[in-house]
């Protein structure tokens, strides 16, 4: 009997069964937020990169084209919900600005260097906001987050081109 006791081959066994459930919880929850940031990073890009090509007013599928051919492999676009804030109602005249020599005396801040001159262009500005649906991929998730969360984007703005020449 006594050889018996002193016989520790279930020994490992036994600690991993009591360690596991412990990483479990500590591992689960940091694969949740990881997903997360990661599709808000992608979101954030994909708001980005489809403003940047926008070429026309309130273009969804150019907003889309663009997601298709570059995020295609990373999210589902389908699922991708596109948000239009405050855009496309007021035509502005695009103003720029041109650098000028008179008025770069000393102690003047470079800024107030340029002087503003109207053009011919007319422009809107354009807030797009991305949003994306999940389902949380482990128990602790769903326990906390729901059958479902929302993933939101920074909102996104731009002046697109409206008409002029």
């Amino acid at each position: 009997m006594k050889k018996f006791l002193k016989c520790e081959l279930g020994q490992s066994v036994v600690e991993f069964a009591l360690v596991f459930p412990i990483l479990l919880l500590m591992f689960l929850p940091a694969m949740e937020y990881y997903r997360y940031i990661r599709t808000k990073m992608l979101l954030n890009t994909a708001a980005s990169e489809s403003l940047a090509t926008l070429t026309s007013g309130q273009g969804e599928s150019d907003i889309r084209a663009t997601m298709n051919r570059t995020f295609s492999d990373k999210l589902d676009v389908n699922n991708i919900r596109i948000d239009f804030l405050n855009s496309g109602d007021i035509d502005e005249p695009y103003t720029y600005y041109v650098y000028s020599s008179d008025r770069s005396a000393s102690g003047v801040a470079f800024s107030d260097q340029f002087e503003a001159r109207p053009s011919r262009y007319v422009k809107n500005k354009v807030s797009v906001q991305l949003s994306y649906t999940m389902r949380p991929i482990t128990l602790f998730g769903e326990k906390f987050l729901g059958n479902t969360f929302t993933v939101r984007s920074k909102v996104f703005e731009r002046d697109v081109y409206v008409k002029g020449n």
